[in-house]
C-alpha cells in the first residue's frame, strides 16, 4: 500500500479493500512501505471503520519477508484481532481574547495524532503556542485560537468547532491553520536519522493554501522558503479544505508530510527549532497587517 505523502487510505487502496471483502475475503493485511519499516497509521472517516466486520491488519515493510515466506508455504494461517469498537471521547482546546468587538483572527492547529507526532504536530503547537503570546500583546483585533481534537477520524474536533463555536466568516478577517510537518527534517535513510544529518524538507513535500487575497503577502513572505504555494484555494486539503469550504474569504494554511509521517517513531528527533524559526518569522511578518 502506498505510503508517499499519503495521510489516508488511497480511492484505488480502497477500492481493492472492498473489492477483496465483497469477494469473500475472510481476513486482509495492508503491507506498507515506509522508511523504518514500520506500519503506517492511516487517518479514517467516521463512516469507514467497518468494512463489513472483516479484520484489517496494516503491517511494516519490515515483516515484508516473514509475511512472504508464511504465505508461500503449505501452512493454514490464523489471522485473529483482538479489539471491539468503543465510544471515545475527544475535545477541542479553545481561547478567545475580545478586544475591539468586530474584527476577529482565527489560530487553529490539530493537537492529536497517531502516535508521538513529533514532525508532523509538534512545530503546529510550537508555533500555536508562541504565536498565542505574540498576538495578545500586539494589536487590538479579537483572538479565537483553537487546538483540535480527533483529526485521524474524520476531523470530529474541527467539524464540531466549526459548526458550534467558530466565529462567522462575515467577522473573521484572518484565518491562519497551522497544519502537519511544518518543519521536518527530509531524511532518505534510517542512517540519516541516526547521524542527525541537515536535510531540511523541499517544496515537494510541504505547502502553503491561501485565498487569492494573501497571494501577494504569500509570496512576499515566503518566496525564500522551501513551500509549494497553493493560491486560492486550489488544492486545500485536510482540515484547511474544511475551513475553506465554510466560507472564509482570508484564509492561509500550511500542510505538509515528511519520511516518518504517521510512524511510532515520529518523535522530537524529526524536527527542530532552527527549521522552524524561518517559517515563524514570515508567518507573523504575514499576520501583523491583520491586527
Amino acid at each position: 500500500v502506498p505510503t508517499q505523502l499519503a495521510a489516508a487510505l488511497t480511492e484505488g487502496t480502497k477500492a481493492q479493500l472492498t473489492d477483496a471483502i465483497e469477494k469473500g475475503a475472510v481476513g486482509v493485511i495492508l503491507m506498507t512501505e515506509t522508511i523504518s519499516g514500520e506500519p503506517f497509521a492511516f487517518n479514517m472517516a467516521l463512516d469507514e471503520h467497518s468494512y463489513k466486520g472483516t479484520p484489517i491488519l496494516v503491517l511494516g515493510s519490515a515483516h515484508k519477508s516473514s509475511l512472504k515466506d508464511l504465505l508461500t508455504s503449505d501452512e493454514i494461517i490464523q489471522l485473529q484481532i483482538n479489539g471491539a469498537y468503543e465510544d471515545r471521547f475527544t475535545w477541542n482546546v479553545i481561547g478567545r481574547m475580545d478586544r475591539r468587538g468586530d474584527d476577529v483572527v482565527v489560530v487553529s492547529t490539530p493537537r492529536t495524532g497517531w502516535f508521538r507526532s513529533g514532525a508532523e504536530r509538534g512545530p503546529g503547537v510550537a508555533l500555536f503556542l508562541e504565536f498565542a503570546k505574540w498576538i495578545a500583546e500586539n494589536g487590538d483585533a479579537d483572538l479565537v485560537f483553537v487546538g483540535t481534537g480527533g483529526h485521524e477520524i474524520g476531523h470530529v474536533g474541527m467539524q464540531a468547532f466549526l459548526a458550534e463555536k467558530a466565529p462567522s466568516p462575515q467577522r473573521t478577517s484572518l484565518w491562519v491553520h497551522l497544519g502537519a510537518s511544518i518543519a521536518a527534517y527530509n531524511w532518505q535513510t534510517p542512517e540519516q536519522r541516526t547521524v542527525g544529518a541537515e536535510v531540511p524538507q523541499n517544496a515537494e513535500t510541504r505547502w502553503i493554501i491561501y485565498s487569492g487575497n494573501l497571494s501577494f503577502q504569500a509570496w512576499r513572505q515566503f518566496s525564500g522558503l522551501a513551500y509549494q504555494h497553493s493560491p486560492g484555494y486550489l488544492s486545500a486539503f485536510g482540515e484547511a479544505k474544511d475551513i475553506r469550504a465554510a466560507g472564509y474569504p482570508r484564509f492561509f494554511a500550511f500542510a505538509g508530510w515528511h519520511p516518518y509521517f504517521h510512524l511510532p517513531s515520529d518523535d522530537a528527533l524529526n524536527t527542530s527549532g532552527d527549521l522552524l524559526i524561518p517559517t515563524g518569522e514570515a508567518l507573523a511578518a504575514l499576520i501583523e497587517p491583520h491586527l
